[in-house]
């Protein structure tokens, strides 16, 4: 099956953002309470990489939420 890889947008009001900030770092958390040595795991692992994935996004999600404060 292929499907389309290209980027997407989606538009967020204030609450739902700060909603997605929330989940982004209690999805992170419960990484860290689950797998203690999430940093000893392989480079090549599904599970680092998804976890280097969700704190990419998690601070992507906080520059574009501290931008909503710099007009």
């Amino acid at each position: 099956m292929t499907y389309d890889m290209t980027p997407v947008t989606m538009e967020f009001t204030a609450d739902e953002h700060d909603l997605l900030n929330s989940i982004l770092v209690h999805a992170l958390d419960g990484m860290d309470l689950a797998i203690l040595c999430i940093y000893e795991l392989p480079e090549d692992s599904d599970i680092l990489r998804r976890y280097k994935m969700l704190d990419s996004m998690k601070n992507r999600s906080y520059d574009l939420w501290a931008n909503r404060f710099k007009r």
